[in-house]
């Protein structure tokens, strides 16, 4: 019986936390391709990003929980998390996150974005690292559509 993984992308249970420094976009992700279930499950989330900038490179937060670090290219962001583990329905899953989007905070990069009120363009994916679910096998992935509005700096 295919699981419905398709939640451990709400990195709940990420555990690094720190400050509340950086800038915010309420990203929506929206799942475009499940590699993951037989039967294609849908999700749909919007979540608040906080990017703290250091220099060439970022972190990615929810809230206060980091969960990528990235690096950027002009207007464009790359990221990863580590591997996460979380334990549903009796079985234990290992994931990693991967993303890319070009962003815009205020004022230019307009051309690499595909609208006026887009801030945030571009894709995650999950992949499946390891579990002992025999339903779902390791190496498959979820891809999310990630687009966002920028909401400005963080509140201290």
């Amino acid at each position: 019986m295919a699981r419905a993984l398709i939640a451990l992308i709400t990195l709940t249970s990420v555990a690094c936390s720190e400050s509340l420094d950086g800038f915010e976009w309420d990203v929506t992700l929206t799942a475009i391709e499940d590699g993951c279930n037989p039967e294609p499950i849908g999700y749909q989330e919007t979540l608040r990003y906080r990017i703290v900038f250091e220099g060439a490179n970022a972190r990615l937060h929810i809230g206060p929980n980091g969960f990528a670090n990235g690096s950027l290219s002009g207007c464009s962001i790359s990221y990863s998390s580590v591997t996460w583990g979380e334990e549903r329905e009796d079985y234990t899953y290992r994931w990693v996150l991967s993303g890319q989007a070009a962003y815009r905070q205020s004022s230019g990069c307009d051309a690499q974005l595909p609208g006026p009120n887009i801030d945030w363009s571009g894709t995650e994916t999950f992949t499946i690292v390891d579990t002992d679910d025999p339903d779902i096998p390791p190496g498959c992935e979820y891809v999310m559509e990630a687009e966002g509005v920028y909401l400005g700096p963080s509140a201290p």
